[in-house]
């Protein structure tokens, strides 16, 4: 039984999403730019996202968990982080991360993803993490590079389904080797 933990950075706490996190989720899920990158159509109400996140509540933390990023200083859910499509038997998962528009540009999805991979490696016994990102998400695709992350390949053709519409995306990876070398330059 996997229980998830409660992270925290200089800024932010991370934390496993709840119920009461449904209309900071909504600001998201309904904003058609916010969700321009995501794997599915922005909500067309807030029961929609209710239902979406009861889904991901639903969910086995063994396979997938959100965590809601909190700000310390109005405490202020502006963002999500998540794990899915986990394999404990690989050891392998991938990844997935939104901010609110209010805060992009400033640093804080990489404070929330750092403690966010140790968790994944370290509580999770994660040897791989994947991201898959559009080509066109030049932000996205930055973050993970800045975190170690390579990409492997693509773009691979209409690998995701949203709405009507295909979607191609690239292939990052993250070793666990890889992500330890990195945390070591980090603390020096």
């Amino acid at each position: 039984m996997v229980t998830p933990p409660t992270l925290h950075t200089k800024r932010l706490t991370l934390r496993p999403i709840t119920t009461h996190d449904v209309a900071a989720l909504h600001e998201m899920f309904s904003d058609a730019e916010t969700m321009r990158f995501w794997d599915r159509p922005p909500t067309r109400d807030l029961e929609e996202t209710t239902a979406r996140l009861n889904w991901s509540l639903s969910a086995d933390a063994e396979w997938h968990r959100m965590f809601a990023m909190v700000r310390h200083e109005d405490g202020r859910m502006i963002g999500l982080v998540n794990y899915f499509a986990r394999q404990p038997w690989n050891q392998r998962l991938e990844i997935g991360y939104m901010l609110h528009r209010s805060v992009w540009r400033t640093g804080l999805m990489t404070e929330a993803l750092v403690p966010f991979l140790d968790y994944c490696f370290d509580g999770l016994q994660t040897h791989r993490i994947e991201a898959t990102i559009e080509p066109d998400n030049a932000a996205s695709r930055g973050i993970a590079a800045s975190l170690g992350f390579v990409c492997e390949g693509g773009p691979m053709r209409d690998r995701l389904r949203n709405g009507d519409s295909y979607r191609s995306l690239m292939m990052y990876g993250l070793l666990e080797p890889d992500w330890r070398k990195i945390r070591a330059g980090m603390r020096t």
